[in-house]
């Protein structure tokens, strides 16, 4: 007769930490309680890098975010430099918009999920 496999017991220890999710008690959705110490990645935000026009100046945000990412630039090209480094830096899509917002170019430098030859 086979032998069956037994999942061990993943609940936690302490019933005293809650987590905060969805699923209360399921240990594949359920998220970091309050004390416990996040990882690496949840530092920086997983949005792409855009570069639009506003205000009579260029500039650079992560999608998602509200904020601008450094200061206005003078020329186009300026930004275009900023936000390719921080896209290359962040290994994240980077948007290029005209002035009128429409998307001019889009490039991307890394964690591509396509293989598209050529």
């Amino acid at each position: 007769m086979p032998t069956l496999y037994v999942a061990p017991d993943l609940r936690r220890a302490d019933p005293g930490k809650t987590r905060r999710g969805s699923r209360k008690g399921c240990p594949f959705t359920a998220r970091r309680a309050d004390n416990e110490a996040p990882d690496e990645r949840s530092n920086m935000p997983t949005g792409d890098v855009e570069t639009f026009h506003e205000d009579g100046a260029w500039h650079n945000r992560v999608t998602g975010d509200s904020s601008t990412t450094g200061g206005p630039h003078r020329t186009k090209e300026d930004a275009v430099t900023a936000g390719r480094d921080l896209a290359k830096e962040r290994q994240v899509e980077h948007i290029i918009k005209n002035e009128n917002g429409q998307i001019a170019e889009r490039n991307s430098y890394g964690n591509d999920p396509r293989d598209v030859k050529g």
